[in-house]
């Protein structure tokens, strides 16, 4: 079976979690996310020669404000139809949204992981940011998550859109009769079961993806950074993908009033976009 995986998702590969040959993380990104942001290469809001473009001083620094993201579970099944999967009370929402934090897998996976080149030559890692990264345990096995995906088998690669879209991973598993996936909340304090099991007609595709922009943010990859020791950086190494985007969504500040004023928020979330790949603020990424 094919899994991708698209919008924010971070692979923390090759045994890096100790009993976990590939864990994808999922970070919880469910608020709305502000900060300052600087580096050593031309973000600087004011013009250039502008003596208040001083790295050292805030008040020249680029405001980004991020949407909230959530994690959406889809297949697409091998006539072409793409659906959510089945919903569950309490665990999945009628538009695959993952309501509560948990632990996905597949059941039946054969075991075994090889890396293609795609992966470890396309999809960036942390560190190439932000130099000083080091994950949280909070966050990699402490459950402070929108969800995690445990792989134990199967190929995993990478696909990109061109130009300059976004890179999504993909994991080509081996199983032993039809795909099951398994689902277990981290809590169940308020769930009548401890996890469910889901047979696979087709490929599967796990996301993090945000609400209420036709296209990313073109800062929504420092939302990896929501998995960080010490949260979202704010002074980077080098600019993100995506960074350099000239016509990004509407501003999240506006999208947010837009939010706000036709939904029940949180309770009620709108559509979910589900064509992240427009951006490649929207890649994958990885660790180490």
């Amino acid at each position: 079976m094919l899994i991708n995986f698209y919008g924010v998702c971070t692979h923390f590969w090759n045994h890096f979690v100790p009993g976990i040959p590939h864990r994808v993380v999922l970070a919880n990104a469910t608020s709305l996310n502000t900060g300052l942001l600087t580096g050593p290469f031309p973000l600087l809001l004011n013009p250039p020669g502008d003596p208040n473009n001083n790295p050292a001083n805030p008040a020249s620094w680029i405001h980004y404000s991020l949407m909230p993201h959530f994690p959406i579970i889809t297949q697409t099944f091998p006539d072409g139809p793409t659906l959510p999967l089945r919903p569950v009370p309490g665990l999945l929402n009628d538009d695959g949204r993952l309501l509560v934090p948990s632990v996905l897998k597949i059941t039946n996976a054969i075991p075994g992981m090889t890396y293609d080149a795609t992966f470890t030559d396309d999809v960036a890692s942390l560190k190439t940011f932000l130099t000083d990264y080091v994950p949280s345990t909070d966050v990699l096995t402490g459950g402070r998550v929108s969800a995690y995906f445990d792989l134990t088998g199967g190929t995993i690669g990478a696909v990109t859109k061109e130009p300059g879209g976004a890179t999504r991973v993909t994991a080509d598993v081996g199983t032993v009769n039809t795909p099951q996936l398994e689902i277990t909340p981290l809590t169940v304090v308020d769930l009548e079961f401890t996890n469910i099991a889901i047979e696979i007609s087709g490929s599967l595709n796990v996301s993090n993806v945000g609400v209420s922009c036709a296209n990313s943010s073109k800062y929504d990859y420092l939302l990896h950074y929501l998995t960080a020791v010490a949260g979202m950086p704010r002074v980077l190494d080098a600019a993100l993908p995506g960074m350099a985007d000239d016509d990004p969504c509407d501003d999240a500040r506006v999208a947010l009033r837009k939010l706000l004023d036709t939904t029940d928020y949180p309770h009620e979330i709108p559509k979910i976009q589900t064509d992240v790949d427009t951006s490649a603020s929207c890649s994958d990424s990885r660790y180490p």
